[in-house]
Order: C-alpha cells, then sequence, then structure tokens
C-alpha cells in the first residue's frame, strides 16, 4: 500500500466532513436540555475522524455510532461545500446554518 501524501490526507478529510454533514442530522442535546447538537454516522475512515477531531471539527464519543459536529466543524463544511460548488438551499443546510457562530 502506497503512503498517503499530505495534499490527499487533507482531501480526504475535507471530503469526509462535507459528507458528515450532508447525512447528518440535527436533534436536541440530552446533556444540555434546550440545545440542539448536530450528529452524523461514525463510519468514516478512521485516520480522517481522528484527524478531524484533533482540529476541533468533531467530537468523538468513543464506542457511540455517531459523531458530534461542532460549529467549528459545521463552518469549515460549509466552505467545502461551497467551495465544491455543490447546492447548499436544502432544508437540511439551513437547518445546520443556525448551528454556526454568529460573525461579528
Amino acid at each position: 500500500m502506497s503512503e498517503t501524501t499530505n495534499e490527499t490526507k487533507q482531501t480526504i478529510e475535507n471530503l469526509t466532513l462535507a459528507l458528515m454533514v450532508l447525512t447528518g442530522w440535527s436533534e436536541e442535546n440530552r446533556k444540555v436540555p434546550g440545545t440542539i447538537i448536530f450528529r452524523t454516522w461514525n463510519g468514516y475512515r478512521y485516520e480522517a475522524i481522528n484527524d478531524l477531531e484533533n482540529n476541533k471539527y468533531l467530537k468523538n464519543m468513543h464506542g457511540f455510532k455517531s459523531i458530534v459536529i461542532t460549529p467549528e466543524g459545521l463552518t469549515k463544511a460549509f466552505e467545502i461545500i461551497n467551495k465544491l460548488g455543490l447546492h447548499t438551499d436544502s432544508p437540511l443546510i439551513h437547518c445546520c446554518k443556525t448551528f454556526l457562530p454568529v460573525k461579528s
């Protein structure tokens, strides 16, 4: 098996994060009632998940089947989605954008 280049590794991480947002869902945070979190399934490449977690884009609750995407992760995912020219007017995308920090 060949060594993964840094550029390839970054591309995998970016596409993984974008797919996580495009296939994820929102739900009430059981730890903080009244707040909403954004989740996705924990079925992606292990190395990419670890790197995204190290970059504070994910909170991987080890042993669970789903992962929490942080507001920073959502922001980064929308940058990637927009850069790819994907349609972002879906109800899911509008729902996700409510999680993003307000820019001052």
